[in-house]
This record gives structure tokens, sequence and C-alpha cells, in this order.
């Protein structure tokens, strides 16, 4: 009896477990089906016959990033030799090449393609800078040291502003960005040397119609303001066209 017993419970639980994965597999099958027909709808959305031409959507709205602006500098040095080839591939507004720095007695230094090699200046590279962005801005860089030299005196600053200009006006760019960094270092006055720096500079550029922009630190609490001597606020009635946050 008890044998007889045993069998029956088995083929009970047999039994169970049948029925139990058959549903289990018809849950499955369902759950799989509803899957596999959702992801080939969205596969027909953006997918298209290999043979066919891509379909790009419409922009809703042709003029929605007519003043988006989008900057990029170009550096001169050999290791950038492949900006001929990589320009018509990008879409950049401006164009800032860093053509100019301080030298070590203070005044400006040409940055050529022949003392420096790819993208310094030449006719060439600025017509190449020019067929791929509306607009153009040389920059100057410039070390702390060589930055307090500049400084030395109002009759240096006027020499090297009129370089600028002249520079911007025969090439006929948009203007000028100033690049001084080692925000750090700087002291009480060579900041306000730089802020009459800028002001002596910005004046003339817009006596010509030409345009400043400045490269500053980042600043985002009250413990980086610290840092530095830099305060944007102080910019706001100088003739500077742009604000650039290094970050």
């Amino acid at each position: 009896k008890e044998s007889i017993g045993l069998s029956k419970v088995y083929a009970a639980i047999s039994v169970g477990l049948f029925l139990g994965l058959f549903a289990l597999i018809f849950l499955l099958r369902g759950s799989l089906s509803s899957w596999i027909q959702k992801t080939t709808l969205q596969n027909k959305e953006v997918t298209s016959p290999i043979n066919s031409s891509p379909q790009l959507a419409e922009t809703p709205d042709k003029d929605l990033n007519k003043d988006l602006e989008t900057q990029a500098w170009i550096y001169p040095g050999e290791t950038t030799c492949g900006l001929e080839r990589q320009l018509p591939t990008i879409s950049v507004t401006t164009l800032k090449p860093e053509y100019f720095t301080i030298g070590s007695n203070g005044a400006l230094v040409l940055l050529t393609a022949e003392s420096h090699g790819c993208n310094g200046f030449s006719e060439k590279n600025l017509t190449l800078l020019k067929e791929n962005s509306k607009t153009q801005y040389i920059t100057i860089s410039g070390r702390y040291d060589s930055m307090v030299l500049l400084f030395s005196s109002v009759e240096n600053q006027e020499t090297q502003i009129k370089t600028l200009v002249d520079f911007v006006l025969a090439n006929d760019v948009a203007g000028i960005e100033i690049d001084f960094e080692d925000f750090g270092t700087w002291s009480a006055k060579d900041y306000r040397d730089y802020l009459g720096f800028i002001t002596r500079l910005g004046t003339e550029l817009q006596k010509k119609k030409k345009k400043l922009l400045v490269a500053g630190p980042p600043i985002s609490s009250e413990i980086e303001a610290g840092y530095y001597e830099w305060k944007y606020a102080d910019f706001a009635e100088l003739p500077v066209d742009q604000l650039v946050v290094m970050a």
C-alpha cells in the first residue's frame, strides 16, 4: 500500500511540474513575441535598406541654432599638422589661431609657419581658416614673467597694442583674444596693470570696429575666488566684447 501511495504522489508531482513548465513556456513565448515585435518596429524606424540613401530628419526650425557660436583654438607646432585635413570635417563658427606670444623682453613675437611650424601664421594658413569659419580672432598667449615685462611701461604697451591693431586690420580678422594665464601668481599690481592694458587695447580695437575677447580663470565658489585677484565684475565697464572662461 505504501508503494502504491508513493507512486500516486510521484505521478501527481510529475503532472504538476509538466503543467507548470507548459504554462511558463506559454508566458515566455508571449513576452518574447511581444519583445521581438517591439524591437522590429523600433529597428524599422531607425534603419533603411542598404542600397537606399539615408533619410535625415528635417530640423523643425532652421533658425533654431542661428545664434549658436562654437569657438576653437589653433596652436602652431609639429604636433598639429593634420589641421588642413581635419578642418573641412568639423563645424566651427569661430577659429582663434595663436599667432602671437610675449617674448622674454616684453615685446610681441609673431609665430610664423616658417619659425614655428604647422599652423603658424602665413597668408596660406590664414586663408585656410577663413575658408572654414565665419569669424577669426588672433590669440595672444603670455607667461606671467613675460606679461609683467609687457606692462613695464605705458609706452611699451602702446607699441605692442599698435602692432596688434595693425595686424588685425592688415589681415582683415574680427579682433584679438588675450590669453595671459598663470592667474594664481598675479599680484594686485599685476592685475591693475592687466586691466589697464585691456582698457587701452579694447579702446583702440573699438575705434577700428574690431573686437576684444579675454580669457579668464574658472571661479565657481568663494573659496576659488580667493585663489585669484581676478574679478569678473571688473570687466563689466571695460571695452571687452566677450569673456572666455577657461573651464
